[in-house]
């Protein structure tokens, strides 16, 4: 595709062949397919719109409505331009991203430029051609076909996928994508694999299907490959009360909700482990593009370097090497299927992303969205392919993403850097088991009231009691807070156990701030240990007061003197986070019932 940089992995196959050894024939993946996705048969309605794509056929065969009755004459937007952000953070971070929410404010809008899909372009029978006549018709699952170029091209020239076979299809969105997903590999009475604590909505997507998930334990990189090859040599069908486990749900890049990230060498263990036991990995990577560098104090933050002397696209290639591979680049074998999204980089409101699989599975996975979904809202496929396709193009979409990588990156810091400023913070490395859910070695924050005049850390003066403290994320959206709940005044070790949520301290404290008007998600809803004995109750996850607490609940808040909280700083205004800094230090106790 036109601006799209060529990429060959020749080079890359012939390193896999010298880590892994010869390739071999091909792997046979029809057995990981559930008895509902075998028995899918095409629609045969479906088969007839690849025959009036033929040029010059006149189609008399499906009920289409007729594009003149469609209300809508053309659509158009104004759109950001590409560099409306500054793709690198300079200094005092937080400053540099007041300047975006003071712009809000006061109602300074940054540059845009126009752009118009009309219903019918001057040549209608161009098949590359935005326009609504198209777009708003009925149409194949697979989508338009511009769009489809895109993403196969970009897929290609971004992440690389080691596999020639490696093939895409749109999807309404991740959450509906892995729901696909989970339906077409997944038999009832299965289990999946998933990081011990992770996106409640993949659970519960997966819960009717009537598959559980097993959570497998975690460091301060996510998913433990260790563990994963300990719980898969040891498991016996019999104990288990199910065959052992041949799907693999993660989110290896700011990782909901702990903000754990992956490293390559990580990703390769797993990646073993899983050839070594036939296990498929689903790889849920929303946050990608919002990879970051670890959080430096404000006092010793340095300016980005200048990157004056780079072209636009020796700077867009040095963005795109300093991403972490994903599983696709060393995925020899095709038994990696991932999910991608516009809803993080352009907006979750258009429902848009796409698969990126092996043939087998695209074609499987069309066949579920053709009968269910039918495919990706023809307005929301127009207007964002509009925008990537021929008004962004390529090189404009990598800038744009290169913009969100730094202000994302200005908000992290900036949430960071104002509980500096409510609370006194003391850096340190954890031991063993020292950050749950994350074991292993961490580099963690702890958080300390201040104690009249501000502490100088480490010199050996009073410090406060520990609030609560957590690992600075290099990813995404979140930080996971672990609550000191043992400081709390409320607490006791000599209350009896609580019987549900509750009445456990970390609910009260959520509700006491909820009452103050600042939102956290308790730590609890993440937890991929089933609340309930059966799917034919209630729903797995319910956030109603009546859930009770479970062994790994209990385990993780050892006894209840931890209660953790994930809050978000990809919303807030400076003055918010503040607010919400301040209701977190006068929570300590004093005001708690």
């Amino acid at each position: 595709m036109a601006g799209v940089p060529h990429y060959s992995v020749d080079l890359e196959r012939g390193a896999a062949i010298e880590q892994y050894g010869p390739m071999g024939p091909k792997v046979d993946f029809w057995p990981h397919l559930s008895e509902c996705s075998k028995a899918r048969q095409p629609t045969p309605l479906k088969r007839m719109y690849n025959y009036s794509a033929i040029p010059g056929m006149i189609s008399m065969a499906g009920g289409l409505p007729a594009p003149e009755y469609f209300p809508f004459d053309s659509i158009s937007a104004e759109a950001l331009k590409p560099e409306a952000f500054q793709t690198s953070v300079s200094g005092n971070s937080s400053s540099n991203g007041l300047f975006t929410w003071l712009r809000k404010l006061f109602g300074v809008s940054p540059e845009t430029s126009h752009m118009e899909i009309p219903k019918y372009t001057s040549d209608p029978t161009d098949p590359s051609a935005f326009q609504l006549s198209v777009a708003l018709q009925y149409g194949t699952s697979r989508g338009l076909l511009s769009l489809r170029t895109f993403v196969q091209a970009f897929t290609t020239s971004v992440f690389r996928p080691l596999n020639p076979e490696t093939t895409t299809l749109l999807h309404v969105g991740n959450t509906d994508g892995w729901d696909k997903i989970a339906e077409t590999l997944c038999n009832p009475g299965e289990f999946i694999l998933t990081e011990e604590w992770t996106y409640p909505a993949a659970i519960i997507a997966a819960w009717p299907h009537h598959v559980r998930p097993f959570g497998i334990p975690m460091d301060g990189q996510g998913m433990r490959a260790d563990s994963l090859e300990g719980i898969l040599a040891n498991w016996v069908p019999e104990d288990r009360g199910a065959p052992r486990p041949h799907v693999m749900y993660t989110i290896p890049i700011g990782q909901n909700p702990s903000g754990a990230t992956m490293g390559v060498e990580r990703k390769k263990a797993i990646y073993a482990v899983c050839v070594k036991y036939d296990v498929i990995i689903v790889e849920d990577d929303p946050y990608y593009f919002l990879q970051m560098s670890e959080y430096t104090p404000a006092a010793l933050r340095p300016s980005s370097p200048s990157k004056a002397h780079l072209s636009e696209a020796e700077e867009q290639k040095e963005f795109i090497e300093s991403l972490i591979p994903t599983y696709l680049k060393f995925d020899y074998q095709g038994r990696v299927v991932r999910l991608d999204t516009f809803s993080k980089t352009i907006a979750p409101g258009s429902r848009l992303g796409w698969f990126t699989c092996n043939p087998l599975f695209a074609e499987r996975l069309e066949r579920a969205q053709e009968s269910t979904v039918q495919g990706p809202s023809g307005f929301s496929q127009a207007l964002v392919g509009k925008l990537v396709v021929d008004h962004w193009k390529y090189s404009g979409y990598i800038r744009w993403l290169q913009g969100l990588r730094a202000q994302y990156t200005l908000r992290r810091d900036a949430i960071i850097d104002a509980l500096a400023e409510a609370f006194d913070l003391e850096e340190e490395w954890t031991r063993d088991g020292g950050f749950a859910p994350l074991k292993g070695s961490v580099r963690v924050y702890i958080a300390r009231s201040k104690c009249g005049s501000k502490q100088t850390l480490g010199s050996g003066e009073k410090k406060g009691k520990i609030l609560f403290s957590f690992v600075p994320p290099t990813a995404g959206m979140f930080l996971w807070l672990k609550v000191h709940l043992y400081n709390h005044l409320a607490y006791s070790p000599d209350a009896p156990p609580p019987k549900s949520v509750e009445d456990t301290l970390e609910n009260k404290l959520w509700v006491e701030l909820v009452n103050h008007k600042v939102l956290f998600v308790p730590g609890w809803m993440f937890s991929s240990s089933p609340t309930l004995e059966s799917a034919t109750e209630q729903p797995l996850l319910d956030v109603s007061p009546s859930v009770h607490i479970d062994d790994r609940y209990k385990a993780i808040s050892e006894g209840g003197k931890y209660g953790h909280f994930r809050t978000s700083y990809s919303t807030p205004s400076p003055a918010e986070i503040i607010r919400g800094d301040e209701a977190i230090r006068n929570r300590d106790g004093e005001k708690l019932p």
